[in-house]
């Protein structure tokens, strides 16, 4: 019997993400109760909102995850209007990202489940249709995620459209990948929950385009290695790789052509690669880099001054 979130006030939606997630874990239960400490710590912040969290989640699974994501697997199917059904996921992960009303949740839910109906109809004539069926009920239960509100009659249905969706992204991928995907949306789910309740590296861009650490960086569970291995041999490849700090005399040429770079045709990009470079002039302790970091530096200020850039 999975665990219950067991925050006060907490949303519906994440409740029902956060049983079906411990509910489905692998053996794993170290990793598991990790996992779901940080989630009630994160959720019980004052003032924490979930659906920030799940417009960025549901996102993630339609279309940004690179290997599971509902769009790979409508992608990887046979299904002859694998493209249509792309389409729509992709159409309502836009209106996520967007935050569109629910009449065009409406309209997008409506399309994408005929799809659906349709893909199942004829999986016995192809068992990979199946997997189109199943990325386009994911994409349909996530647009039917946004078209009740809190407190209003079957609210709990939608609720669970959230976990469904999760689930139809997870269904295509099969044997053993299935558990590699639930853990990279248990990730996902994580992150964009941590993100929001804590503040750390919110931004306001595509959130179908964000990168997702693995669940083992996320929670630091990496398994150390083994103990039979040759300490001889790993201070060899350490020593191997180890990069030398760039001397002063390469700093100080880069800065010069990275300046003369931004002088032949100044622009936004160009004086932004001279403070990319400036940003590593500052580690070096060398006096002439320091003197010349100092002088680019103040011309570049002017200059971005000058071109309107926010710093």
């Amino acid at each position: 019997m999975a665990e219950k979130l067991n925050v006060k006030g907490a949303d519906p939606r994440l409740e029902s993400l956060f049983d079906f997630f411990v509910r489905g874990w692998p053996d794993d239960a170290r990793t598991r109760d990790i996992w779901a400490d940080r989630i009630r710590k994160a959720a019980s912040q004052p003032g924490f909102k979930f659906d920030p969290a799940l417009r960025r989640f549901l996102a993630y699974i339609l279309v940004g995850s690179k290997k599971y994501s509902a769009l790979a697997s409508a992608k990887n199917s046979s299904y002859p209007k694998k493209n249509k059904i792309a389409k729509l996921i992709i159409r309502v992960a836009r209106l996520i990202d967007r935050r569109a009303s629910r009449a065009e949740f409406s309209a997008a839910h409506s399309a994408v489940f005929s799809s659906a109906v349709d893909a199942a109809s004829r999986e016995h004539v192809d068992d990979d249709y199946g997997a189109a069926a199943h990325a386009a009920r994911a994409a349909a239960r996530a647009a039917g995620t946004f078209l009740a509100r809190p407190g209003a009659p079957y609210f709990g249905a939608h609720a669970a459209d959230a976990t469904n969706s999760a689930y139809g992204a997870t269904a295509p991928a099969y044997g053993a990948t299935a558990p590699a995907a639930a853990q990279e949306f248990a990730a996902a789910l994580l992150y964009f929950v941590e993100q929001e309740a804590y503040g750390r590296g919110k931004r306001r861009g595509n959130p179908s385009t964000e990168k997702v650490p693995s669940l083992e960086k996320l929670l630091g569970t990496r398994k150390a290695s083994s103990r039979t291995s040759n300490p001889s041999k790993k201070k060899t490849a350490k020593k191997a790789t180890k990069r030398k700090a760039p001397l002063a005399k390469t700093l100080i040429s880069k800065c010069q052509k990275a300046w003369d770079h931004y002088c032949e045709r100044p622009s936004k990009k160009r004086i932004k690669e001279v403070f990319d470079h400036l940003e590593v002039m500052k580690e070096s302790s060398a006096k002439t880099v320091k003197d010349e970091r100092a002088r680019c530096l103040r011309a570049a200020n002017k200059e971005a001054k000058r071109l309107k850039m926010k710093r």
